[in-house]
């Protein structure tokens, strides 16, 4: 079921109102009461700048989660910006990844990390200068290029660069949530096709996403979100977590009967 919104003015500030309380976005969420208590109107005093990357390994679901993130913060007022895959734009030029010597793959994380931060950082100054509660989503953040290398290049990278994991992970995003590949635990789901850059096996699939999940293992905000449930649920499981974060936006949800 897709939700929709309306929005009113009142005393207290911004409140959006859910058309249907039988969605299964409400449900999961827990009803009124978490709601209410994540949107309660003693957090709109403070506008919000929160920064979010979604990570995983290949046919995880980000590309669709960060749409789906997207429109659910859009319904609740929010400005939001969307960080592309640095890695599908390199890419789609005609880099393979599989074609390059070890020096070139060094070489090419390096330089797709700068050109993310540079991008990321673009969407980061507009968002700090923005009047409204804004959320910037990042599909993949600084930290997944340490899944496609060797321990020691990445660390000689991240020497060459003073780079550090507070700086690039802990402090630079406000949130990580993993959308686990579809090749672990979804096996059937698995595809590579209709994905230009996409050309790994289950089993690489699977290799990769448990170096993107170790990438960002720290974080503070740092959330999985598995296959234990169908596509749908799993979407609405990135939202959940989204919305459950301790940097969780300031409005609250007002269902009507």
């Amino acid at each position: 079921m897709i939700l929709s919104f309306s929005r009113r003015l009142n005393q207290t500030g911004i409140f959006i109102r859910a058309i249907s309380s039988g969605s299964p976005l409400f449900a999961y969420l827990g009803g009124h009461s978490l709601i209410n208590q994540m949107y309660s109107p003693a957090k709109l005093k403070s506008r919000k700048v929160v920064k979010v990357v979604l990570t995983g390994g290949p046919c995880g679901g980000k590309t669709t989660g960060q749409v789906r993130l997207s429109n659910f913060f859009e319904n609740l007022g929010w400005q939001v910006y969307r960080s592309p895959e640095t890695a599908l734009l390199l890419m789609a030029g005609g880099v393979k990844w599989t074609d390059l010597s070890t020096q070139q793959a060094i070489n090419f994380q390096e330089d797709l990390i700068k050109t993310m931060m540079r991008v990321e950082d673009t969407y980061f100054h507009l968002a700090d200068l923005s009047k409204r509660n804004v959320i910037v989503i990042c599909d993949r953040g600084t930290m997944d290029g340490s899944a496609f290398l060797r321990p020691d290049d990445w660390q000689h990278i991240m020497g060459k660069n003073d780079w550090n994991p507070i700086t690039l992970r802990d402090n630079r995003y406000s949130q990580i949530i993993h959308m686990v590949s579809a090749a672990c635990g979804a096996e059937e789901f698995y595809t590579t096709e209709e994905h230009a850059t996409r050309y790994e096996s289950p089993e690489e699939a699977r290799e990769l996403d448990g170096r993107a999940a170790q990438a960002w293992v720290g974080h503070p905000y740092y959330d999985v979100i598995d296959n234990s449930t169908d596509f749908e649920t799993k979407l609405m499981r990135c939202i959940g977590v989204r919305t459950a974060s301790a940097q969780s936006p300031i409005y609250r949800l007002e269902i009507e009967f």
